[in-house]
């Protein structure tokens, strides 16, 4: 049993804390902010960033995606009344649509580190933090969904907004 434990120290005494870049505390979602990170390696620094920055908009995409869809699923579930399952898909497909098609994406952080791999091929990587104001994703929404439909959403932009940083 003692062995097993010295053994156990060992291996962990050869733990090391990696720091990865554009990432952290100082990159976290805020009630005002989504945000999203990315990493893209490559023998191609530029071919690195776009995979990078595709990973980023895969990441924010996801976390909206996910969260308007909950913040549909309240309002779309509360007024079912009124509404039947065509409606709630029409609203399902429109946020997919919208989500996929915001833009206004803010690089804030880009780094690049490079190595020597197996094949002793210099190899770059990026690291990407990207961002976008919660107003920039939910008012097109909103707006469009208000538009859309001559039964439109019983529910007033900030309430919408509320429910969104609630759930987020």
């Amino acid at each position: 049993r003692n062995a097993q434990k010295m053994q156990d120290a060992a291996i962990h005494s050869q733990e090391t804390e990696e720091l990865i870049p554009c990432t952290g505390p100082e990159f976290y979602s805020t009630r005002e902010i989504v945000r999203g990170n990315g990493i893209g390696e490559s023998m191609q620094q530029q071919t690195a960033r776009r995979m990078a920055y595709s990973n980023a908009v895969k990441d924010l995409a996801g976390k909206i995606s996910t969260t308007v869809k909950s913040v549909f699923n309240t309002y779309v579930n509360d007024e079912t009344i009124n509404m039947d399952e065509t409606f709630y898909q029409k609203y399902e497909g429109m946020q997919k649509e919208i989500v996929n098609q915001t833009t206004g994406y803010r690089t804030i952080c880009e780094k690049y580190a490079s190595y020597i791999n197996s094949a002793n091929r210099k190899i770059y990587k990026c690291y990407l933090a990207i961002e976008i104001g919660t107003d920039e994703i939910l008012k097109p929404l909103y707006e469009t969904t208000q538009q859309e439909s001559s039964e439109k959403l019983n529910v007033e932009y900030e309430q919408f907004k509320e429910e969104f940083n609630k759930i987020f």
